[in-house]
């Protein structure tokens, strides 16, 4: 689709504009997720008009076989969480973290279906606005950001495997396999029901990347889009900010702008919807139950880790609710601005453009449940102190259920 309005002057003769597009910029991260069995797209490393969901290619097939696995492994820990009668921290952690992840893979596989329409017409919006000018420091976010959510993941992951196998050290007797021990002990769900055999700890490691990978991936990939429409709508405001004379042409083209952001906004919404809503759940439920958690540590070392867990949940929540608040923030910027001008500089698309911001309602969205702005941290920390209530009851339902 040709644009009327680009100036692509700006551009250096060796530099496509294209590159400054969401779907150039996000393609190495989809190409890592596409490892963990997350959006099977096909072509995703071509332009978006050559996106494609295909459900007879590998990918998709990959996915499918990822998410079974991951089905299958939910299943068993739970039918052996609820046959054992584990305690509480035991079923609230364990349990619902696969399930969690499990339901996230499903959520994926149906974005995945959505994905190439939704990029499309991100890109021919983007392209639109090439008149405002290129975003370079969007695409060191679509580096720096994924790099640091990987670095922090991998320690968490780490840590937790160095907490296991301090635990396996101090109860493994000197006839014991420490490798047998430390996997019936780490995946005891999974091993008490069907055995230890070492084929198996491949099927498990495998079940383990995928389900932590996911969690990772599902905060990432709102923080990145989330960014990406604001600074789009971030855009507008700088242009009118600048400019000391705006031609009602100029106006024009501004409204049409946010418009065409505005119908993205609500693509975006739809599309995203039910994985808002997932990481938003899960983040603050799993802050509660770290929290919670935390309050029976027993040695410095639990502490330090526990801890870290606690602050690394609350830092992945933070950001997804920070990213997604700058889309309303922005979207609204304008008004006061607008509404400040001198009379002079007042038009009729001036005032098309107030009514619009009026009456549309932009922002992040979690399923219609919620619109995602900073206030939204303070309603989540709410939710904790009751949380919290609530699984001390729990804990001692369950202990009397032991006894």
């Amino acid at each position: 689709m040709q644009n009327k309005v680009h100036d692509i002057s700006q551009f250096s003769p060796n530099e496509n504009y294209l590159h400054f597009t969401l779907q150039y910029l996000i393609k190495n991260v989809l190409t890592v997720a596409q490892c963990f069995a997350i959006l099977p797209v096909s072509k995703t490393r071509e332009n978006a008009e050559d996106l494609q969901f295909e459900w007879r290619s590998f990918k998709t097939t990959y996915a499918i076989f990822a998410i079974l696995s991951v089905g299958v492994y939910s299943l068993v820990v739970l039918l052996n969480s609820i046959a054992t009668s584990e305690g509480f921290l035991s079923f609230g952690m364990v349990v619902i973290w696969n399930v969690r992840s499990f339901v996230a893979l499903l959520v994926f596989l149906r974005l995945a279906q959505k994905w190439p329409n939704l990029l499309q017409e991100w890109t021919r919006v983007e392209i639109d606005m090439l008149c405002y000018g290129a975003l370079p420091t969007l695409k060191l976010r679509f580096i720096v950001m994924p790099i640091a959510f990987l670095i922090a993941g991998l320690v968490e992951h780490f840590t937790y495997v160095y907490a296991w196998i301090r635990t396996v050290s101090k109860k493994i007797q000197p006839q014991e396999n420490f490798t047998r021990l430390y996997y019936e002990y780490v995946y005891d769900g999974f091993f008490d029901t069907f055995g230890y055999a070492p084929w198996k700890v491949l099927y498990v490691e495998f079940v383990g990347a995928i389900i932590t990978f996911a969690w990772q991936f599902v905060n990432i990939l709102i923080i990145l889009m989330s960014s990406t429409l604001a600074e789009r709508f971030r855009q507008l405001n700088r242009f009118i900010s600048k400019e000391e004379c705006i031609t009602e042409t100029q106006w024009r083209r501004t409204r049409k702008h946010y418009t065409k952001l505005s119908i993205l906004c609500k693509k975006f919404n739809e599309t995203f919807s039910s994985l808002i809503l997932l990481s938003y759940s899960a983040n603050v439920y799993f802050f509660s139950i770290s929290i919670f958690q935390s309050m029976s540590v027993r040695s410095t070392f639990e502490a330090i880790f526990v801890w870290f867990n606690v602050i690394f949940i609350f830092i992945h929540f933070s950001l997804v609710s920070l990213y997604g608040a700058w889309v309303y923030e922005e979207s609204v910027d304008l008004i006061p601005k607008l509404t400040t001008l001198q009379l002079k500089h007042v038009n009729h698309e001036v005032e098309r453009l107030l009514v619009q911001m009026a009456n549309n309602d932009n922002g992040v969205s979690g399923a219609g449940f919620f619109k995602v702005t900073r206030s939204v941290i303070l309603q989540a920390l709410n939710v904790v102190v009751t949380l919290q209530l609530i699984f001390v009851q729990f804990q001692a339902t369950f202990a009397t259920n032991v006894q």
